[in-house]
């Protein structure tokens, strides 16, 4: 779509800006809205059957699980190019960011932490997410507050029981170098074991810079979440822990990381103060 073409629902109107992702089914692009805010707008790019059905599922999932995924704003699914009008956030995906999560794990640990807390929510109700990967992880920030992680990309989420017969004489869907080795055979059905899978190899890469292969060793990120993450990328469905135990690890980790850094900043200040101290009382002699 150009730029500085303009779209528009019953309430807004929307400017479209740069394009800040292409995926399968649509492209989502920078636009300010009406009153100057700055939003996100996803567009199916082709409408077949599935895109429509998609994208009404992703609408959907954005307002029952508001607490844990991208902000579904306005929409206009009735028009010739069907479009969700979506929050904006600041930090753009994990991908993007993938160089300075890799380097500081105080602040991406509490990040998976809160991804698994969404998957979690996900499994409670029933609900299985089916792609997640570091480009569906959105990043924002409120003010001075810390980052914050939200799923996007929900057009993939279903029910188990919605994984029809027809779909089972296929394969599964979802993003090939995210998916457990069980799903590659024809007719696998995905499930948590899957997703937990999916967040292992997530989680190692956004920790790492380096996506691993299925069934290897973690060796690393924080030493404390190694065990965690071998298990969760093992190629044996069994040996993955639940995203509720990976949830639960990843906030011990974080906290530690956070309490870790704040000592080292104390000791950092008292050797300022120290050195301080001591430059002033020598300059006094």
């Amino acid at each position: 779509m150009d730029k500085g073409t303009v779209l528009r629902t019953a309430a807004n109107r929307y400017e479209i800006g740069q394009c800040l992702g292409r995926g399968a089914q649509g492209s989502v692009y920078e636009a300010i809205r009406g009153d100057g805010r700055k939003v996100a707008v996803k567009l199916v790019r082709e409408i077949t059957v599935d895109s429509l059905r998609r994208q009404r599922t992703e609408g959907w999932t954005y307002q029952q699980f508001s607490n844990h995924f991208v902000a579904l704003l306005d929409w206009n699914l009735e028009c010739s190019r069907p479009f969700l009008v979506l929050e904006f956030c600041i930090h753009g995906s994990a991908r993007s960011q993938m160089n300075y999560l890799s380097t500081w794990h105080s602040v991406s640990v509490p990040l998976l932490a809160q991804t698994a807390k969404a998957l979690e929510e996900l499994h409670k109700h029933g609900y299985l997410f089916r792609d997640l990967k570091p480009d569906n992880i959105l990043l924002t920030q409120y003010g001075f507050g810390s980052w914050i992680a939200k799923l996007g990309d929900a057009g993939l989420i279903c029910l188990p029981r919605e994984l029809s017969i027809v779909q089972m004489t296929n394969f599964a869907r979802g993003t090939p170098e995210y998916m457990a080795p069980e799903l590659l055979r024809l007719g696998a059905l995905y499930t948590r074991d899957a997703e937990a899978f999916a967040f292992g190899v997530t989680a190692v890469e956004l920790l790492s810079g380096t996506r691993p292969t299925a069934g290897s060793e973690v060796l690393c990120g924080p030493v404390q979440l190694r065990s965690l993450f071998t298990r969760m990328i093992s190629a044996d469905p069994k040996m993955r822990p639940s995203l509720s135990e990976a949830r639960s690890k990843l906030e011990i980790a974080g906290q530690n990381l956070k309490e870790r850094n704040q000592a080292l900043g104390a000791v950092g200040l008292v050797a300022v103060v120290v050195l301080a101290a001591f430059v002033f009382g020598k300059g006094k002699k």
